[in-house]
């Protein structure tokens, strides 16, 4: 009886190697895919946003010197880059996992 079993373990075991190999090897794909595509939206964003805030910059010189001290010190250059990182990040997080259907912003 157990020469019949070894062989048939012995092909199980092959198996179940192969099945382990395939899916670790899906896997590292998966991961390396949604990373790329995370990686190239982040920074497509990144690019995009930056040509926002330098636009939102070029339009506060024009407040006056006052208003632009007041808005300063409140902090509001800082409160809109945190935002728009945060956005960017948030879209390339939805790019890697593939849940980004389209681009909305609620407000």
């Amino acid at each position: 009886m157990p020469v019949i079993i070894a062989p048939l373990i012995a092909a199980l075991g092959i198996s179940f190697r192969w099945v382990i190999a395939t899916a670790i090897g899906m896997l590292v794909v998966r991961i390396v895919i949604a990373l790329g595509v995370g990686i190239v939206t982040f920074k497509g964003l990144d690019f995009a946003l930056d040509y926002f805030i330098q636009f939102l910059q070029d339009g506060m010189g024009g407040i006056g010197a006052d208003l632009g001290s007041i808005l300063g010190r409140m902090g509001v250059d800082v409160g809109m880059s945190m935002i728009l990182g945060a956005f960017a990040a948030a879209a390339a997080v939805k790019a890697a996992t593939g849940s980004m259907r389209k681009l909305v912003m609620r407000g």
